[in-house]
């Protein structure tokens, strides 16, 4: 019997309307792709782990998908609510691998992601929640796929960013 990993895969929701973190940041991040590092507000903390996997949504108006991959770099700590709501909010820490322009790259859409996983919700929600593993399963065979098909974009490199 082959032994399970107890690596979880989570899903970061980016709807930049009403996000802290805004369309300028993520740019300003993709041109220093190599110095930066994140921290994100995490809704399943109790059960994140150093080295559990992320993928990042941008989810709302425009181009939705996978803007992100990366794996957490931290625990899960309490910290202020982005929102300015006085919510209980955790974060924790991650680096990225890969970082997509959601308006100048092709995406792996949520309209693909929702074809393929339907039972869970890839256009809003919370952020922070694990991916049971058949749909993690499936989601690293897609994101494989859309790697391959697009070394075009990782080959130039100005709008995507990928570490090896």
């Amino acid at each position: 019997m082959e032994k399970k990993s107890n690596k979880r895969t989570f899903i970061l929701e980016w709807r930049p309307a009403i996000s802290s973190y805004k369309m300028n940041q993520f740019e300003d991040e993709l041109k220093n792709f190599d110095d930066v590092w994140f921290n994100w507000s995490i809704w399943e903390w109790e059960d994140l782990q150093i080295g559990d996997e992320l993928y990042m949504i941008k989810c709302g108006e425009g181009n939705t998908g996978i803007v992100m991959h990366g794996f957490f770099t931290s625990d899960a700590y309490e910290g202020e609510d982005w929102s300015g709501k006085g919510r209980t909010t955790y974060y924790a820490d991650f680096e990225p691998d890969t970082m997509i322009h959601p308006d100048k790259c092709r995406l792996l859409t949520t309209d693909a992601l929702a074809a393929a996983m339907p039972d869970f919700k890839w256009n809003g929600g919370h952020s922070g929640r694990i991916l049971n593993e058949e749909y993690a399963e499936k989601l690293g065979k897609m994101w494989a796929e859309y790697l391959e098909m697009n070394n075009d974009f990782f080959d130039q490199g100005i709008d995507v960013k990928r570490r090896k």
